[in-house]
């Protein structure tokens, strides 16, 4: 018979100010998510955290594994009695989270190793630490803690198995175990194997091998190799690095049962863990699931016992939310499963933050029950199930509003609040899901906030809670950034004037002046000039012919105005300053009933505070005539040039194609006379 080396076993000790079992399982409750939402969130974002820098992705599988009890917990020290009373049975199942192309638990051992915390690695302050921040940049956790939602997910006993890649090129295997659970426990219920005469307990203990009065990961690859195989858990070999964290004896009818909850009706996916976790998966992780234009730093390659979730096997409603992740990127598969679909991809504009106006953009679709199989013979649950968030109209469906950061996780699906509020329902058969991506890199400009914050991305990591399911405004110094708040307050407006909708309840004069915008077919421009030398033009046929208007350097005309489509208008022009050098500036406002909004107005605070409607695609003017773009301050559209006409230079002649996002607002053409200081504006 072989030989069992047990691992010993070091029971944390009661002292000042040390956290207890029971105290560090209630610090990530979370009464809205079911424990293996939570469990994916943060394990599969510990993945991703430590993908390898020369890896294009991260490759996560979640299954299950029946395992021996009784061959399994011979190799540590006291468990094998304390577990037969609860899993009298040998045959037990856990559920492993395994990870490759990651470093895995790399860093010294024990701190006696260390000089200082920058020594600090992964391996510590996984096995052996709670609530220590993240300090990487762009990673996924801030707070240190998500980690005990691993002993929340079976009786609180998990294994950590880690192979690394040492700075001499040497692999190390390393293997250790820790258990958490509720030190006020009944002596019959406890698992820790405490000595008899223990009065005071602290809930905590680890396996490892012994160093001093404690114990280290074991390293011995012979004896990992040993207890790998109780559990039926591969080994890495190879160039593979990474871990493997074991939660044994887990009840699948209770973290189901839990799934369902009191009052939901069961869902196909509750039928099993292995359902659960796939669709779970793709519910906090859809930006970055099998999606090869992820731009941070390494796509998400996951499966569920062995089994790929590629893009083709997600459900229709997380294609659709990838989708619209992917269009705020440069680069993304123009033909997805929003094509056939009414989309939008709006900039989200905060004034006086951010060093750049934009803090991002929203992504959203009009999607078709259709689009998302849910008619026959498909039959698939609606978008509410999938995202796990109720439905707050009884006759409509409201909108669905995600967000996200860098690390590709949804921090949280909305259907009601500030992210959701204003925006339009929709009738039974469509709905509106969109994705709110924020402009990452773009620096945060306030005094009080930039040295901690210095990006957007850094603000709203700090800003997120402990489980990672909101952003909230906080202070610095006594003083509110409000960059959240902002970021809801404009992202109503911005849906609702694409989909063609008046905001509910809106209290303030820019409706008001945005309604009286609104509601006119796109016309061929008029009035242009109030005086002065007007002549019949041949009028009619299309737009083509129209009077000379005379400034006090110039005189111009719009030769034709040529309606592309529906949403691009081609404007032909001529200008005649004799033989006189003169600057004129062609410029694109809008036309409301009551008056002329020009761009940078428009876009500002106390004018409509949403990106200008027109933009100048294209621009030509003779060789000789030198141009000048100026684009709004905000979101930079260009919408109007300066034409620098040099002496001796008669009839000269261009065009401007003008592209406009809604064909409801009537645009207005500008030519400004700038030549002298004084420069007088005609219409």
């Amino acid at each position: 018979m072989m030989n069992v080396t047990a691992l010993s076993v070091d029971i944390a000790k009661v002292d000042r100010m040390a956290q207890t079992g029971s105290s560090l399982l209630r610090l990530i409750q979370n009464d809205e998510l079911p424990i293996l939402d939570l469990l994916v969130r943060e394990s599969l974002q510990n993945s991703l955290d430590a993908k390898r820098s020369e890896c294009p992705n991260v490759n996560v599988d979640l299954s299950i594994k029946s395992f021996n009890k009784n061959t399994a917990l011979e190799h540590f020290e006291g468990l094998a009695d304390t577990f037969a009373h609860e899993f009298p049975s040998p045959e037990q199942k856990s559920l492993v989270i395994k990870d490759s192309n990651t470093v895995g638990l790399t860093g010294p051992l024990s701190y006696e190793e260390m000089e200082s915390r920058d020594e600090q690695g992964n391996m510590l302050n996984l096995v052996y630490e709670i609530g220590r921040p993240q300090q990487k940049e762009g990673a996924g956790g801030s707070w240190g803690l998500g980690k005990t939602v691993y002993f929340r997910a079976g009786v609180g006993l998990v294994i950590y198995y880690s192979r690394i890649k040492k700075e001499n090129g040497s692999f190390e295997s390393r293997l250790a175990a820790c258990l958490i659970e509720d030190e006020e426990k009944d002596k019959k219920s406890t698992f820790i194997p405490y000595e008899s005469e223990s009065k005071l307990k602290r809930g905590i203990a680890w396996w490892g091998v012994p160093r001093g009065d404690k114990t280290v990961p074991l390293t011995d690859e012979v004896e990992i190799n040993r207890i790998l195989e109780s559990f039926n858990i591969e080994k890495f070999e190879g160039e593979e690095t990474g871990t493997t964290v074991i939660i044994p004896f887990i009840k699948e009818e209770n973290l189901l049962t839990e799934n369902i909850g009191e009052n939901n009706k069961p869902l196909p996916w509750h039928s099993s863990v292995e359902r659960y976790l796939n669709v779970s998966v793709q519910r906090w992780y859809a930006p970055r699931l099998a999606n090869e234009y992820y731009p941070y730093g390494g796509w998400l390659r996951c499966s569920i016992n062995s089994k790929q979730i590629d893009y083709n096997r997600m459900e229709p409603s997380f294609q659709v939310l990838q989708s619209l992740y992917n269009r705020t990127l440069k680069n993304y598969n123009k033909k997805d499963i929003v094509s056939d679909s009414e989309s939008y991809v709006e900039p989200i504009i905060t004034r006086n933050t951010l060093d750049n106006g934009e803090a991002g953009k929203i992504s959203f679709a009009l999607v078709k029950r259709d689009t998302l199989k849910m008619t026959v013979p498909d039959n698939l649950a609606s978008p509410y199930d999938y995202f796990d968030i109720p439905n707050q109209s009884d006759m409509d469906n409201t909108p669905i509003i995600s967000y996200t950061r860098k690390p590709g996780m949804i921090v949280s699906y909305n259907t009601t609040g500030g992210w959701v509020e204003k925006i339009q329902t929709q009738s039974e058969d469509e709905f509106l899901i969109g994705i709110f991506v924020p402009n990452s890199e773009n620096p945060v400009t306030h005094p009080d906030f930039k040295d901690k914050a210095p990006t957007l991305e850094g603000y709203l990591r700090k800003s997120e809670k402990a489980d990672h399911r909101s952003w909230s405004d906080y202070n610095e110094n006594g003083k509110y950034l409000n960059l959240i708040k902002r970021i809801q307050t404009t992202m109503p407006r911005r849906v609702n004037q694409k989909i063609d909708r008046e905001e509910k309840n809106e209290k303030n004069v820019k409706a008001n002046q945005l309604s009286s915008v609104v509601g006119k077919a796109l016309l061929p421009p008029r009035g242009y000039g109030k005086t002065s030398n007007r002549k019949p033009g041949k009028g009619g046929n299309g737009g083509k012919g129209s009077t000379s208007t005379k400034t006090k350097n110039f005189s111009y005309k719009i030769d034709r105005v040529n309606p592309i489509n529906i949403y691009e208008t081609e404007i032909q022009f001529s200008i005649d300053a004799g033989d006189k050098a003169c600057t004129a500036q062609i410029e694109i406002a809008a036309l409301a009933e009551r008056e002329t909004i020009k761009a940078d107005k428009w876009e500002s605070d106390d004018g409509i505070g949403t990106t200008f409607p027109f933009l100048i695609n294209e621009i030509s003017v003779d060789n000789e005539v030198g141009t000048e773009h100026i684009t709004t301050d905000y979101s930079e559209r260009l919408y109007a040039a300066k034409l620098y006409v040099p002496e001796q230079t008669k009839d000269v002649t261009g065009s401007v194609v003008v592209k406009s996002s809604d064909p409801l607002i009537q645009m207005k053409i500008l030519m400004n006379d700038l030549t002298e200081a004084e420069s007088k504006v005609n219409e």
